[in-house]
């Protein structure tokens, strides 16, 4: 097999993801593109490479631009962009570049404007999961204050649904608390030197967040199958 695709971790796990691609190296398989949800690998001979993800607003990130040609001057080779996120790649242990001001500022001005959207929309998805609870525990103050009569009569017919819509916007809440935390982390960063990532410690994060997130799913859908079986 030439080409391999995989999840990856969530674009603002931005040391998960280093650790995963440079694990995957290790393992003969190298980054080529970075998707939405998956990231496509190519196959060849096993050579340890150190990965660098990098924050940076573009319009369309390209091996040609500015910012790709002076990671390139210091050895890092731009491998691909999505969502105003660079991933470049270098031989093992070779030190990541200083960025000038211009695209420190850039990058301190994007990473704010992407921390106002992750608390909003953290904000919204509470907002939603306390008028679910309303519905659960005080079902005729929340038809009242909604207005949402036919959709709680709906839903209290069927348990899995309140679950089920529990469980996604409990999980959405938790995913952006995270990408909050961890562009905090990378504002951090910006203030400091660059310090590069302990591959093993996020590689195992990254693989217990996995292994979370998929019992996770399988309870609720355990759960919504019980559930419509009972009804059924």
């Amino acid at each position: 097999m030439n080409r391999l695709y995989t999840l990856h971790p969530d674009n603002m796990c931005i040391e998960e993801n280093e650790s995963y691609y440079a694990y995957m190296s290790s393992k003969g398989y190298f980054l080529e593109n970075r998707g939405v949800f998956f990231s496509r690998f190519r196959k060849a001979e096993p050579e340890p490479l150190d990965y660098y993800a990098v924050v940076q607003p573009s319009g369309k990130g390209t091996a040609e631009n500015e910012f790709a040609a002076f990671f390139r001057e210091h050895g890092w080779q731009y491998v691909s962009f999505i969502n105003n996120i660079y991933i470049f790649s270098s031989f093992r242990g070779n030190k990541i570049p200083a960025l000038p001001d211009e695209f420190l500022h850039r990058q301190r001005k994007l990473l704010r404007r992407l921390k106002k959207q992750q608390i909003l929309s953290a904000g919204l998805w509470m907002i939603m999961f306390v008028v679910l609870l309303l519905f659960i525990f005080f079902p005729d103050s929340a038809v009242k204050i909604t207005g949402f009569a036919e959709i709680y009569k709906k839903l209290i017919e069927a348990t899995e649904g309140f679950v089920l819509w529990g469980a996604v916007l409990l999980y959405e809440i938790i995913a952006d608390i995270r990408r909050v935390i961890f562009i905090n982390k990378e504002y951090r960063k910006t203030e400091g030197d660059c310090q590069k990532t302990d591959t093993v410690n996020a590689y195992k994060k990254f693989r217990a967040q996995k292994l979370l997130s998929a019992l996770f799913f399988i309870c609720v859908c355990v759960i919504f199958v019980t559930g419509k079986l009972s009804v059924t």
